[in-house]
């Protein structure tokens, strides 16, 4: 589940990188998005089949998952107060 969480943040980080990097060019940012996926994949150590299942689960148990996104939230949030001290 930690590590759920860890994967989660990294993903929403990658995909918030695409919309900011979309309007400088479609191909790139796509590019650049399914690179980021490979390595937030490989950090967590988990395949794309892994991923999907383990959302899949939580999407079949909505009441885990809104624990969980509420976990990315503040260690979003945690991040951002870190970087805005620096």
């Amino acid at each position: 589940k930690n590590s759920f969480i860890g994967l989660l943040k990294d993903i929403h980080l990658a995909e918030a990188k695409f919309e900011l990097h979309k309007t400088k060019g479609m191909e790139n940012a796509k590019n650049e998005l399914a690179h980021n996926y490979s390595t937030i994949y490989e950090k967590h150590a988990v395949t794309t089949n892994t991923f999907d299942k383990t959302i899949n689960y939580y999407t079949q148990h909505p009441e885990q998952l809104e624990k969980i996104y509420t976990r990315v939230l503040e260690k979003l949030k945690n991040d951002r107060t870190i970087l805005d001290q620096q």
